[in-house]
């Protein structure tokens, strides 16, 4: 979320090839940057997903008939869409998952090149990649990563668990590659989002490998509920073994988050973190303590499920205040796992 969420000045991004007029070119800027910056504050500040969704697909429409279906624009909004998707409900997820896997394709299709007008994309310059409105630098590299995590995203909500683990694994491996160039765009945010979203996927294995039905996203206390359905005694070592994995995955993208908000927190001083060392913007600790709190919740060990839900509740309330929908489920979350017993036996991972 955070690496997509970043703000760039459309101002500084590399001029496209205009396919109307001039004049016609500058009121649709103009008109981009206006709608670009309310979507944002709709979706940050006041949690309305279905009004920021709106102006991203009327922008992203906008975008391509006017500067290119692979223009910085066109894509500035696409990337607005995925993040919406990340965010909604599991009911919505599964509704626009064909978008995403429209949006996907598309940016595969520039990533290799395929595209017309994605030229931009693939250009090396001493300055460093191009700049994409509201997103920041952008290269094939970290275009891919995203188009393949949203994409495992999109599969584990339809249960395709061996689909969305290939496309983690194909971001993760991508993410830990070296750099084709020298001023390569820096991709460890996108390695956060595959690394928690594996997490999160892993852990559904763990349940199924249970014997139980999956929650395929944690968003009401009924979610929680429902894991609470594992059988009462020892699981079988299949599930263990899914559950030590998920485990690391979510410790890993956990430390790499805390890197890159501590990061964040040296560059900005006056804004700097807690005593817990966390930087008071980065939503990626948020979701990945989501994650934790959610694998030890069905893992029956309520202490570090309350532990993890504490921390995600805090980052939100920093993040996006404490009358955001964001912060009200995390605070949920929270609430349920404090007042409420896990049942069962604590599952020790193998």
């Amino acid at each position: 979320m955070s690496a997509s969420d970043s703000r760039a000045d459309a101002s500084s991004s590399h001029p496209q090839e205009p396919l109307v007029e001039p004049e016609a070119q500058g009121d649709f800027e103009k008109a981009f940057a206006e709608g670009m910056a309310y979507a944002a504050r709709a979706r940050s500040m006041l949690g309305d997903l279905t009004n920021a969704r709106g102006i991203y697909e009327v922008l992203m429409t906008k975008g391509a008939q006017v500067t290119g279906k692979a223009s910085t624009y066109t894509l500035a909004a696409m990337m607005g869409l995925l993040n919406i998707f990340e965010e909604e409900t599991a009911k919505q997820r599964r509704e626009h998952a064909p978008q995403v896997v429209a949006i996907a394709a598309r940016m595969i299709r520039m990533c290799d090149k395929q595209e017309p007008g994605c030229e931009w994309l693939h250009e090396v310059r001493e300055e460093g990649p191009v700049e994409v409105p509201y997103v920041g630098p952008m290269d094939a590299r970290r275009l891919r990563l995203q188009a393949n995590a949203h994409l495992g995203s999109m599969h584990h909500e339809n249960q395709a668990y061996d689909e969305a683990i290939a496309c983690y694994d194909a971001a993760i491996e991508a993410a830990e590659a070296t750099p084709a160039t020298a001023n390569a765009v820096d991709v460890r945010a996108e390695l956060v989002m595959a690394l928690n979203g594996k997490a999160q996927c892993v852990q559904s294995l763990a349940i199924k490998a249970g014997g139980s039905t999956p929650a395929e996203a944690v968003q009401t206390t009924g979610d929680v509920e429902r894991q609470q359905t594992l059988p009462k005694d020892d699981l079988p070592d299949e599930a263990k073994k899914h559950f030590r994995s998920a485990t690391e995955l979510g410790l890993r993208a956990l430390q790499l988050a805390r890197e890159l908000s501590a990061e964040e927190a040296d560059e900005n001083p006056e804004e700097a973190g807690d005593d817990d060392g966390h930087g008071p913007t980065n939503p990626m600790l948020l979701a990945v303590y989501c994650t934790l709190g959610d694998i030890a919740w069905t893992m029956r060990n309520k202490r570090l499920a309350v532990l993890n839900y504490t921390h995600a509740a805090r980052q939100s309330i920093k993040c996006y205040g404490e009358d955001h929908p964001e912060t009200k489920k995390a605070l949920t979350l929270l609430s349920f796992a404090q007042s409420h017993t896990a049942v069962g036996k604590p599952v020790e991972a193998m």
